[in-house]
């Protein structure tokens, strides 16, 4: 049987240790903006915890990043095989 999936895009591997060395602000203030504890946020930003693409404008926000940088970084990324 196949697994069940949610029909929400995950976001590329690269994406949240980008985060982690593009932010300004500590993570105890990242984490109060997404409602997340810290470990969460470590998380996110060390890969282990998947950002869906419907959450990316939340998290942006939170980190004080723009579309923008986003797709700038998402120019540079490697791509995948």
């Amino acid at each position: 049987m196949a697994p069940k999936t949610t029909g929400r895009r995950r976001l590329p591997a690269w994406v949240g240790p980008w985060l982690r060395t593009t932010r300004t602000i500590d993570t105890e203030t990242i984490a109060k903006r997404l409602r997340r504890s810290t470990s969460a946020v470590s998380r996110i930003e060390t890969g282990l915890a998947i950002i869906s693409a419907d959450d990316l404008p939340f998290v942006l926000k939170a980190y004080s990043l723009t579309l923008e940088q986003f797709t700038e970084a998402a120019r540079r990324a490697p791509k995948a095989a």
